[in-house]
């Protein structure tokens, strides 16, 4: 599958999941209602967070925001961590692969890249306590990398002055000599402005950023992207503590530790059950759903996990 196959699966997966549940779906794909695209009701604080974040995810009343799309990947972001909020951290922890303990989670948080742009908005923010506990950062993609849309490369501002690259003169390198048209399904871009930002913030290699992604099985489009992903790590290497992850193992991971929770077959029925395509990215009308209750479906499959990506 190319890139808009990918695109069209997915959208067509998520139309899928709330037909089954019987949810409402404007034409552009966004629910009336956010809690149809929710496991639970975001908690206080978390809906607080991302109010006040510069993505407009809630909207307005006359024109709900982009977090009402079913394949928003900020909805999938609160639907897998938010649940962890006023929870032990452990398991998301070793879910993601980093050892040690983290205390605190927070959603849409802001930093400064200090060269007069927008800060950099992080989706999700796991912080760990103690002076060898460097945060964890995650940006999450769900579409975003079988979507046409132009990535955009760093404006001017940031070149202006070196200072903006102090302990990143090898990403200062990358940046100059790079650019969007070399990364067709990575935002390498916004992932540089992110470093530029948290370095500012929490210094040279004090923090780990984390790109997770949505996997597509058989997606040609999706191997680009976990290649281009691989190459960004490499360049950034040195100076960043960066690491790619997929949804999908970080599911496989987490279901030792949520098995039999509803949470559990939430996150299994919309996003990581398997469901057959043909071709031209639609799903296979011999897909069948099983309603149970209301947002509790399990698809039928033949595989436990569904796509399972790669770590690297």
């Amino acid at each position: 599958m190319d890139k808009a196959t990918s695109f069209k699966f997915i959208r067509a997966t998520q139309r899928r999941w709330a037909a089954s549940c019987e949810i409402a779906v404007a034409e552009n794909g966004r629910v009336f209602n956010l809690e149809d695209n929710l496991f639970a009701n975001l908690q206080p604080q978390t809906k607080i967070e991302i109010s006040e974040g510069d993505g407009d995810e809630f909207g307005k009343p006359e024109t709900p925001g982009k977090m009402f799309s079913l394949w928003s990947s900020s909805a999938l972001a609160c639907n897998v961590f938010d649940y962890w909020r006023e929870r032990p951290l452990g398991p998301l922890l070793a879910a993601l692969d980093i050892a040690g303990h983290a205390d605190t989670l927070r959603f849409e948080q802001k930093f400064p890249t200090g060269v007069g742009s927008r800060p950099a908005n992080l989706d999700v923010l796991i912080g760990r306590g103690g002076p060898e506990g460097v945060p964890i950062l995650i940006e999450s993609k769900f579409t975003e990398p079988y979507q046409s849309r132009k990535k955009e490369w760093l404006s001017p501002s940031y070149f202006r002055n070196e200072t903006t690259w102090d302990r990143l003169a090898a990403c200062n390198t990358f940046a100059k000599e790079s650019g969007a048209a070399k990364f067709a399904h990575l935002d390498a871009g916004q992932l540089l402005k992110h470093i530029v930002a948290l370095t500012r913030r929490f210094g040279s290699r004090r923090f780990i950023l984390v790109n997770l992604w949505y996997d597509v099985e058989g997606s040609e489009a999706a191997k680009q992207h976990k290649h281009e992903l691989v190459d960004f790590s490499r360049l950034v290497a040195d100076e960043v503590l960066f690491r790619a992850e997929t949804y999908q193992n970080l599911f496989g991971r987490l279901s030792p530790h949520i098995m039999g929770t509803s949470y559990e077959e939430y996150l299994r029925s919309r996003y990581f059950g398997t469901c057959k395509t043909v071709p031209d990215g639609t799903l296979d009308p011999s897909t069948r759903y099983e309603i149970r209750t209301r947002s509790k479906i399990k698809c039928n499959r033949s595989s436990p996990l569904g796509t399972i990506g790669t770590i690297f």
